[in-house]
């Protein structure tokens, strides 16, 4: 498996291989390639491009491989192009689908510069601005300021930001209180790897509405998304199905412009 971000344990249940492409360029160049390489073109791959090529090389490499077979996630989003753009049901590609949850990663956090007193139980926050969803306007970073500083009086909140970002979300960067962690002493190469493991220690977790709220439902934890007045309902079939299968009743979308934070459990 070639991913990035040290998630090994994503594929933990077909793979026991994994290659970190944070090995071959650094994450702020991984970044810079990809954004110069792929600009203007879908985010959804659907080619298997030189980027891949160069990666696979690589990979091979690592591994001594002398044939493979290569298992591109064109595949998956030429499958599901159809429910994605055309709204069309999930449950017409069930079929061809299979949730499994992660396998369990055993992580020294303090190695990672994270260190929890255990004296409070935790939630997990992290928001990143997307033009669908939650736009980078003031309003929406002083909701997330809003929503830190309520849920650390009671918990210790686990803030899951990056020092800088290794795509092309960019993050309201938070400060906090004593019950307030911040990640951001995560070291890059292994970031989603931390990232999952913190998302096993919470209570649940509070995301922007979109991809990285789905994670919850693959280590078994609620997960609230918050949207900003409107949003794409482009990957509702498939989060809806993906909770219902690991984490039913798990996942709640709410309006981060109407909604009252101190309703949040």
């Amino acid at each position: 498996m070639i991913s990035r971000g040290g998630n090994a344990s994503w594929y933990g249940n077909i793979t026991d291989r994994y290659y970190n492409a944070f090995w071959a360029l650094a994450p702020d160049d991984f970044r810079r390639k990809i954004g110069e390489h792929r600009r203007g073109k879908l985010e959804k791959r659907l080619v298997v491009d030189n980027i891949d090529r160069w990666l696979l090389r690589r990979a091979v490499t690592y591994f001594g491989l002398r044939q493979y077979h290569v298992l591109h996630p064109m595949i998956m989003n030429i499958l599901l192009m159809p429910i994605w753009k055309a709204h069309l049901p999930a449950e017409l590609e069930a079929a061809h689908l299979a949730f499994r949850s992660f396998v369990d990663e055993p992580l020294d956090l303090e190695a990672a510069g994270i260190t929890l007193d255990g004296s409070r139980e935790c939630v997990a926050v992290k928001f990143q601005f997307n033009y669908w969803n939650f736009a980078s306007e003031q309003k929406n970073t002083d909701f997330v300021r809003r929503l830190v500083d309520v849920l650390s009086k009671r918990y210790t909140v686990l803030l899951l930001q990056l020092a800088s970002p290794v795509d092309n979300h960019e993050s309201p960067l938070m400060e906090g209180n004593r019950w307030v962690v911040d990640c951001r002493t995560m070291p890059t190469v292994d970031n989603l790897r931390v990232q999952t493991a913190l998302l096993r220690r919470a209570k649940y977790s509070v995301t922007t509405l979109g991809g990285f709220s789905m994670l919850s439902a693959f280590v078994g934890r609620p997960n609230y998304s918050f949207y900003s007045g409107a949003y794409n309902d482009g990957h509702f079939e498939m989060a809806h199905l993906l909770f219902k299968q690991l984490n039913p009743g798990g996942w709640q979308i709410l309006d981060s412009t109407r909604f009252d934070i101190t309703s949040l459990p």
